[in-house]
């Protein structure tokens, strides 16, 4: 009704003026550097690759069509929280990469697949990771997770602290505010790993396809060395015992605990 539309502008409105106070800020921190068409860029290469991997879930069957075509979706939401600094972004950002893992693991292992997948609603993101040989992306998996719950122990401050450290080897430079920018790179590891997936699993039902997606698609290509892909994957096995350290929340009776102290 007309009171449901009006609620919805106005958040639409308060989400307008908020982003206007925050391209300021920014401005202020950044100076020269600052460059809001970037966003519209990297929008672009999201699209490109969203569409991509909705596309290719219909040329495909069963599990993998479903999970392509979720990690499309969620890529889509993922940005757009991301946009509006929500942290729910990083939420939809760990559903794109469990939702990779699983295709690349029945691209590489289609056996081992199987039996995840009959795991049922038991099957989590650590399971497909470990089967997609991501394992020493751990720390970016813990992190996320942190994100997709709210509760008087969820410790957002911890997980931001380690987005912010994993992102060193993804950088020529660290940025002035890095754990203003931590979500974004864990985003945009997502979307890149998601864009690969895409073309090589077009390489194995339509070669002359991903001829063309390596051509147009952001991230479609391996666009660093092999080495260079080691290195930061070795960076993240070194932050797989981080410690996110205590709850961001504490309640009436931790304080009376501490004044007790």
């Amino acid at each position: 009704d007309k009171r449901a539309v009006g609620a919805w502008w106005w958040r639409r409105a308060r989400a307008v003026a908020s982003a206007k106070k925050a391209f300021e800020l920014e401005a202020g921190q950044v100076g020269d550097a600052f460059d809001p068409e970037s966003l519209r860029r990297r929008e672009w290469n999201y699209v490109l690759i969203a569409e991509s991997s909705a596309l290719l879930s219909r040329w495909t069957e069963g599990s993998v069509s479903d999970a392509l075509c979720v990690a499309s979706e969620a890529l889509r939401g993922a940005f757009w929280l991301w946009l509006e600094d929500d942290d729910r972004a990083m939420t939809l950002t760990r559903t794109v990469l469990e939702q990779t893992a699983r295709a690349r693991t029945w691209r590489i292992k289609p056996s081992n697949a199987v039996r995840v997948e009959g795991k049922g609603s038991r099957a989590g993101t650590r399971d497909w990771f470990e089967e997609a040989g991501w394992r020493r992306l751990s720390i970016l998996n813990k992190s996320l997770s942190e994100f997709s719950h709210v509760n008087a122990n969820s410790r957002w401050s911890g997980a931001r602290e380690a987005l912010a450290d994993f992102q060193k080897p993804l950088l020529r430079e660290m940025p002035a505010s890095p754990l203003q920018t931590g979500r974004g790179s864990a985003l945009n590891t997502a979307a890149y790993l998601l864009g690969l997936e895409v073309r090589l699993w077009a390489e194995s039902i339509a070669p002359e396809i991903a001829r063309a997606i390596a051509d147009y698609l952001p991230f479609g290509n391996e666009d660093a060395e092999e080495s260079d892909v080691e290195t930061w994957l070795n960076h993240a096995w070194t932050l797989r015992g981080r410690d996110f350290g205590v709850s961001d929340f504490q309640t009436s009776s931790d304080d009376e605990a501490i004044e007790s102290e």
